[in-house]
């Protein structure tokens, strides 16, 4: 076979491939942008129904309450996690000095 007809093969199918990943990349970018759009959709969706709900099914001493003990949850957590940080450095203090 002539060497220009395999160059000009060789061309020929080199160019359909990158066209070929040229078309999948745009598909694939398309598919992104509406999978992105969905997503910040769904995120609104969601706000919106985080704000809603305690709003309309929960008086304001209800949710109150719920957030005074949230509060108190969160303290005793910080204090567990404040005598856990104590023991270890105790620890660490004790072996150091062995």
């Amino acid at each position: 076979m002539d060497p220009s007809i395999v160059g000009a093969l060789i061309g020929l199918f080199g160019s359909a491939i990158i066209g070929g990943f040229g078309w999948i990349g745009k598909r694939n970018s398309e598919t992104m942008a509406k999978i992105t759009s969905s997503i910040s959709n769904i995120e609104k969706v969601v706000t919106e129904i985080r704000i809603e709900l305690p709003t309309k099914y929960v008086t304001k001493e209800e949710m109150l309450r719920h957030i005074e003990s949230e509060q108190k949850w969160q303290n005793h957590v910080d204090g567990q996690l404040i005598q856990i940080r104590e023991e270890i450095s105790s620890v660490r203090d004790w072996s150091h000095h062995r």
